[in-house]
């Protein structure tokens, strides 16, 4: 395991794009918003090729989901983060209560730095959009209500996989 890749539960910096937003910025076009000029050129193209649009992005710390980089894209999974100070007093008291369906308090902050993961904030990034210091560790405790709060949110049907894990745990035990 190399230590500069990024690896489940650490927090570090990243560049995250926004969600594109229209009117779009196109680039290589004569006026980056004409999606007709856009569109005309993709068609002469043909079907399967691009084209690159102008995207904002911020530099923010976010929650690494998993330690495995994408192999098509070199992309990792991570959570972006909000600064419990940015909360209305009402939401970071129900984060701090761990009673906001759609944050979770992450550990390990020192004081007056505390931030939440937003299970709605998931980002695919490059990991060249990564920094490659650390600047914080979830526990397996906090990674684990993460998990749970996505796979909640996102209404996954976990039922089958997890019976079939219960089964081949309980086959594998000695009757005796």
């Amino acid at each position: 395991m190399t230590p500069d890749l990024p690896q489940r539960g650490e927090i570090r910096w990243a560049l995250v794009p926004h969600a594109a937003e229209a009117p779009f910025a196109f680039a290589g076009v004569e006026d980056p918003l004409d999606f007709a000029a856009a569109s005309a050129m993709l068609r002469t193209r043909g079907a399967r090729n691009r084209q690159d649009i102008v995207l904002p992005a911020v530099i923010r710390p976010v929650l690494i989901l998993h330690g495995w980089e994408s192999a098509s894209h070199g992309a990792y999974v991570a959570l972006r983060t909000r600064r419990l100070e940015a909360l209305s007093p009402a939401t970071r008291e129900a984060v701090l209560a761990d009673a906001a369906g759609g944050l979770v308090l992450l550990d390990g902050a020192s004081a007056g730095h505390e931030r939440a993961a937003m299970i709605a904030g998931i980002s695919g990034l490059h990991g060249s959009a990564i920094d490659h210091a650390v600047v914080g560790r979830a526990s397996a405790k906090t990674m684990r209500r993460v998990s749970e709060r996505i796979a909640d949110r996102l209404e996954l049907d976990l039922g089958q996989m997890i019976s079939d894990r219960v089964e081949a745990v309980l086959s594998g035990l000695d009757p005796a």
